[in-house]
C-alpha cells in the first residue's frame, strides 16, 4: 500500500513540477456509476446480491511521457450500498422490509491507482490503471484492484474540457463474499490544462 501511495504522490509531484516548467499536464474531477457483474457464486447468491450498483469520485492527474502516452494517477471514494441483512431475511420471511434503522453498512473504499494512457487520436484514448482500494470500514477488505477501458474528451478550448470514459475494473472484495467483484463503471468528469 505505501508503495502504490508513493507512486501516486511522485506522479502528482512530477505533473507539477512539469506544469511549473511549461509542460503540458491536466488534473480531472471525475464523477462514476459502477455496476457490479455476477461474476461469483456463494450459497446460492450471486455478486449482485451483495453489491448494488454504486456511485464514486476521484480526481486523476495525467502526465505525458510523449505526446501520445500518459503517466496517469488517481485517487478518490467508491460507495455501495449493501443489501447482504435484506437478503438473509427474505430468504425466510418473504416480503420482509428491513426497517430504516436496521439497514446493512455500505461497502466504502478509497481506490488509489497509477497507470497509462494512450491517445490513439487526438480526443479518444484506452487507459489501464492498477492500485489498491483501502477499506474504509468493517465489512470492506482492501485489495489489489484494476482497470481497463477507453473514452473520448469533449474540449471546450485548448485547456479545459469534458472527458467520459468506460471501463471495465476488477478486485474489490467484502467480507461477506470471497469473490472479487468486477464491474462496469461509467464515467465523466472535468478536465482542466488539458
Amino acid at each position: 500500500m505505501r508503495k502504490i501511495l508513493t507512486l501516486f504522490l511522485l506522479v502528482l509531484s512530477s505533473a507539477y513540477a512539469k506544469a511549473q516548467a511549461g509542460k503540458s499536464f491536466s488534473l480531472s474531477f471525475d464523477a462514476d456509476l459502477n455496476i457490479p457483474l455476477n461474476t461469483g457464486e456463494q450459497n446460492y447468491t450471486q455478486t449482485r446480491d451483495y453489491y448494488q450498483d454504486g456511485i464514486g469520485g476521484n480526481i486523476k492527474a495525467e502526465m505525458p511521457l510523449i505526446p501520445e502516452l500518459h503517466l496517469t494517477g488517481s485517487a478518490g471514494f467508491v460507495y455501495y450500498p449493501s443489501d447482504i441483512h435484506y437478503l438473509y431475511m427474505t430468504a425466510y420471511y418473504p416480503g420482509y422490509v428491513a426497517p430504516a434503522y436496521r439497514q446493512p453498512t455500505p461497502y466504502a473504499f478509497i481506490p488509489i491507482k497509477t497507470g497509462l494512457r494512450y491517445y490513439f487520436i487526438k480526443y479518444a484514448y484506452i487507459d489501464a490503471q492498477a492500485g489498491e482500494a483501502i477499506k474504509t470500514n468493517g465489512v470492506s477488505s482492501s485489495a489489489f484492484i484494476y482497470s481497463g477501458g477507453l473514452g473520448f474528451v469533449i474540449p471546450f478550448n485548448h485547456r479545459n474540457g469534458l472527458d467520459f470514459g468506460v471501463n471495465y475494473e476488477r478486485g474489490y472484495k467484502i467480507a461477506d463474499h470471497p469473490y472479487p467483484m468486477s464491474q462496469i463503471g461509467i464515467g465523466a468528469g472535468y478536465k482542466f490544462g488539458w
